[in-house]
């Protein structure tokens, strides 16, 4: 599943709520885009009957630093913010002197809507995988069941995520042959293009990136801590990743 997706859903801030108002989705709205009038009338395009509240589910434990949010939790009323895939709610700017949790000027589309599969679908083109290794899992977790309004960079993320998961089991499973193969593959990670890292406003510190530097640099001369690390709390045994590899070689 998508890990942030997961981790959101599950900070869902009133879970025992059993319906929503339209006053209460534009409110939600307009909380996460800082701007009333855009979400008033996102909401007023769509039909916003109250809908029965979903549960959230369970909160789980993740490693992934410091990527951008790109994806809105709406208490199961997105479903009345949002009609076929587009919603028409366009992530804005920040304040000056802030970075922004959000892909500026991109839509969010909605998850739950049948088209999202395909659109994810053409982003795994982007990834190629180790001998081996399908996307079939991730995309039969399209579309969700979470209500989410997600925007591209996000879902290109989340795909960057499961080959990046898919390389490093790969990388830790296989010879040095296999290893030396994988390489130049764990070493581009840090360039990814749909990487966008949150960077701290006070330091300039992007943990997200030290992380993937760390690995390459370790992973060129064989050793396993930080990169063992990532995918036992990242890739192990979480949503559609493959099962666990054998254990790896010791440091």
């Amino acid at each position: 599943m998508n890990q942030l997706r997961d981790r959101l859903a599950a900070a869902n801030p009133v879970p025992d709520l059993r319906c929503y108002t339209r006053e209460q989705v534009t409110a939600t709205v307009s909380m996460i885009l800082s701007d009333a009038a855009q979400a008033d009338e996102a909401v007023t395009k769509h039909n916003t009957d109250e809908i029965p509240a979903v549960r959230p589910r369970r909160r789980r434990h993740r490693w992934v630093v410091g990527l951008f949010a790109g994806l809105i939790v709406v208490p199961t009323a997105a479903g009345a913010v949002v009609g076929g895939i587009h919603t028409g709610i366009f992530a804005p700017s920040p304040p000056d002197g802030t970075s922004s949790e959000n892909a500026v000027g991109e839509e969010f589309l909605n998850s739950k809507d049948p088209e999202i599969r395909s659109l994810v679908r053409d982003l795994t083109g982007e990834f190629p995988l180790p001998a081996g290794s399908s996307y079939a899992p991730l995309l039969k977790s399209y579309p969700s069941i979470v209500n989410t309004l997600e925007q591209r960079t996000t879902l290109a993320q989340s795909v960057s995520i499961y080959a990046q998961c898919e390389w490093y089991q790969d990388w830790l499973k296989g010879d040095s042959g296999r290893r030396a193969a994988d390489q130049p593959i764990i070493d581009a990670m840090p360039t990814w293009k749909y990487w966008h890292f949150a960077i701290d406003d006070t330091t300039g510190h992007n943990s997200g990136l030290e992380i993937l530097n760390t690995i390459v640099a370790e992973t060129r001369v064989g050793t396993t801590t930080m990169i063992s690390q990532y995918v036992s709390a990242n890739c192990l045994g979480r949503g559609p990743l493959v099962p666990s590899p054998d254990p790896s070689p010791k440091s």
